[in-house]
């Protein structure tokens, strides 16, 4: 028996199984440009204004905003998908119940089928029984019937 094999068509176990991969997302990489060093630098540098934000301060305070509001998306999304989630639990519930409804009602119409066909075999088996009382009724009739005839016939010729 020889080993499996790696020939380049994706990751594989030792199994021979592919193998999870959890995809790979390139991080972000963020540049801050560094000030240019020069000799002029210092003296020609303008000082920030005291009175407003710097740059970097509005900058991080839009993140901030737009961090809060993707949140607030978020937690509507979630408040959205709880409530959904429970009238799906409660459907499901009572899908459930209906089930183990109709699973009860499915034995005790088997119950009382099997009963109805315990009391149709003993109806057929007496229906036989009063045939064959009803046919050896109709020969005993017909035999009495006979015998009456030819009495009443001797009855005639005596007199």
């Amino acid at each position: 028996m020889s080993a499996l094999r790696h020939v380049g068509f994706g990751v594989v176990d030792e199994n021979g199984d592919p193998a999870p991969l959890k995809p790979v997302r390139p991080g972000v990489v963020r540049r801050v440009a560094l000030p240019r060093k020069s000799p002029a630098s210092k003296t020609m540098q303008r000082p920030a204004p005291k009175m407003g934000r710097s740059p970097v301060d509005h900058t991080l305070k839009q993140r901030r905003a737009a961090q809060r509001k993707r949140r607030d998306e978020a937690e509507a999304d979630y408040t959205l998908a709880a409530a959904e989630h429970e009238r799906a639990g409660q459907v499901l519930d009572a899908h459930q119940h209906r089930i183990a409804d109709l699973e009860a009602d499915l034995v005790r119409l088997n119950d009382q089928l099997e009963e109805t066909r315990q009391t149709l075999r003993k109806a057929r088996k007496q229906t036989r029984r009063l045939e064959r009382a009803f046919n050896q009724a109709a020969r005993n009739a017909a035999a009495v019937r006979k015998r009456f005839d030819t009495e009443e016939q001797r009855l005639t010729a005596m007199e």
